[in-house]
């Protein structure tokens, strides 16, 4: 799978990352600005993702929402945007003819939106509406109160989408500070996968052409990272009424600036990537807790968390818990055997390996490490790493991380006493 990711900087200082995959028909144009919203302040929290919005009520080459869509849909293509708490994201999927339209409507949601105020008060009412809909799916609120918790007195605990109380107070003047302080080419990193042409000066031409559209940006944005020690467990009960409990249980960890993060993606997926991993196995397998019950790692830059997650049976969310505990104290103390480890490690090379025939996926892993890590690197030096993980590694994490004192605990469901749980943690 060797695809050399090259990189080049434009004139006006953006850093593209382009890798030609053979064999492909599509072409995939994505950009990433470093902005999300852990660079938010209380006030203003969801102005990233409000933002991300914004551009797809029109722009200057397509000044209306059915523009956009018709070009993109007309050839068969997809797109879409996307904002995390690092940064923020726009992508457009073409048959790899359809090159030149692909840059043009990125280029043009990153460099021309137009910001009408008619535009931001429609949009308003849609934003509250997502809010609403992730308040109203457990999965994704129970995730969200997690977050809270873990990352608690760090802005990364703020919910992306926003408050109801922050999105309807945001005013176009504070939709123009951001862009301008944060939309700057500077603090830009696009990547053109897929089929695209070897000739490396054609290419830099064409992007040239494309992102050097749109006015200058003053940027001046400043990133401020940390996250306060935790000393002692946490635990948030939000009640809901709901047929199914779900719970995060887990720890802050590392970020993608982590070389370590290659052994930690091996511990969660021995503790729960797949269905053959121990939770799944002894939740829902064995005792038929839960309808999920799985294990993953969120990184973001410099820092990150390990959980486990679960929809489990009502009145029966304190065995699941327990047992929880019991797969996390197994790993903590070392039972996890050489066999275990390398059959994790498999899996995640086979999974990369068959997604990263998408050129989307393909575009999302190099322009994330370039912005987050500075950095390009082939998708088998990325595999090699992981190869490279060993059982010791992934114990010694194991040690560091999960330890009783920074223990979270997250759930959403029919219960309002919280002191039940608190004898559990």
């Amino acid at each position: 799978m060797e695809m050399k990711p090259e990189q080049l900087t434009l004139k006006n200082g953006m850093r593209v990352v382009v890798v030609p995959m053979a064999g492909l028909a599509s072409v995939t144009v994505l950009t990433m600005v470093g902005v999300g919203s852990r660079f938010e302040v209380k006030g203003k929290v969801g102005i990233s993702h409000f933002l991300e919005h914004l551009p797809f009520k029109g722009t200057q080459h397509y000044p209306t929402p059915l523009s956009i869509a018709t070009a993109i849909d007309g050839v068969g293509g997809k797109h879409n945007a996307f904002t995390s708490k690092d940064y923020t994201g726009y992508w457009v999927k073409v048959a790899d003819q359809h090159l030149d339209l692909a840059l043009d409507v990125v280029s043009d949601l990153l460099l021309t939106p137009r910001l009408q105020a008619k535009d931001i008060e429609m949009e308003r009412g849609v934003i509250l509406e997502e809010i609403k809909y992730h308040d109203d799916d457990p999965p994704w609120k129970v995730s969200n109160v997690f977050d809270e918790l873990v990352f608690e007195g760090s802005p990364l605990a703020f919910d992306t989408a926003g408050y109801k109380h922050t999105v309807s107070q945001m005013t176009r003047a504070d939709f123009l500070a951001h862009y301008d302080g944060w939309y700057d080419p500077k603090n830009v990193t696009v990547g053109v996968v897929g089929k695209i042409s070897d000739d490396r000066s054609q290419m830099t031409e064409l992007l040239e052409n494309y992102f050097s559209k749109g006015a200058s940006r003053k940027g001046g944005g400043k990133r401020t990272f940390g996250l306060p020690e935790q000393t002692k467990p946490r635990l948030k009960v939000f009640y809901k009424k709901t047929e199914q409990a779900h719970f995060h249980l887990g720890y802050p960890a590392i970020g993608w600036e982590n070389e370590d993060r290659y052994g930690l993606g091996v511990l969660s997926t021995v503790l729960g990537g797949n269905s053959s991993a121990w939770l799944f196995n002894e939740i829902r397998e064995k005792r038929g807790l839960a309808y999920y019950a799985y294990a993953g790692a969120d990184m973001y830059k410099e820092t990150g968390s390990l959980s486990a997650f679960e929809g489990v049976t009502v009145g029966k969310i304190d065995e699941a818990i327990k047992v929880t505990l019991e797969q996390f104290n197994k790993m903590n103390d070392g039972k996890v055997s050489e066999m275990e480890v390398d059959r994790a490690k498999e899996y995640l090379v086979g999974k990369m390996s068959l997604d990263l025939e998408d050129s989307s996926v393909m575009a999302n892993m190099v322009v994330r490490k370039l912005l987050l890590e500075n950095k390009v690197e082939t998708a088998d030096e990325v595999m090699a790493k992981i190869k490279k993980v060993t059982r010791e590694q992934v114990v010694r994490l194991a040690k560091a991380i999960m330890k009783p004192e920074k223990l979270n605990l997250a759930i959403v469901g029919p219960y309002k006493d919280e002191a039940k749980f608190e004898k559990l943690i």
